[in-house]
């Protein structure tokens, strides 16, 4: 009988488990907080660089207008099919959302500047 009241007794928590079950309550608050701003930070810094991007290719787009009016001649021509040969050699998988994708645009947007720049 003794054995029974043993594995049935029910133990009460001490104040050590109390202090313990509190500070890992606060920490796993702090935690939430830090990774809510990290999350938010997340969004806005892929903003920034979307917009950045953005820019970067309406500058290059209206260098190849300006290319392909000036009726630069063989030159102008010659860059017009480096610049259409760099963006045919981009494969995106924009569904997969990855960042491979955004570094493959920004090589061949930094390809296409080299070749603009000449």
């Amino acid at each position: 009988m003794a054995a029974i009241e043993t594995l049935t007794r029910i133990k009460r928590p001490s104040r050590r488990n109390g202090a313990e079950a509190e500070a890992l309550a606060k920490l796993g608050r702090e935690l939430q907080t830090q990774l809510a701003y990290l999350r938010q930070s997340a969004r806005e810094i892929a903003r920034i660089h979307a917009d950045n991007l953005g820019h970067d290719l309406l500058e290059l787009s209206d260098a190849a207008k300006k290319l392909a009016a000036g009726g630069g001649g063989k030159r102008a021509l010659r860059t017009l099919k480096q610049l259409v040969a760099v963006t045919d050699r981009v494969t995106l998988k924009p569904v997969k959302g990855r960042r491979k994708d955004l570094a493959r645009i920004e090589k061949a947007v930094a390809r296409m500047d080299a070749l603009i720049e000449r």
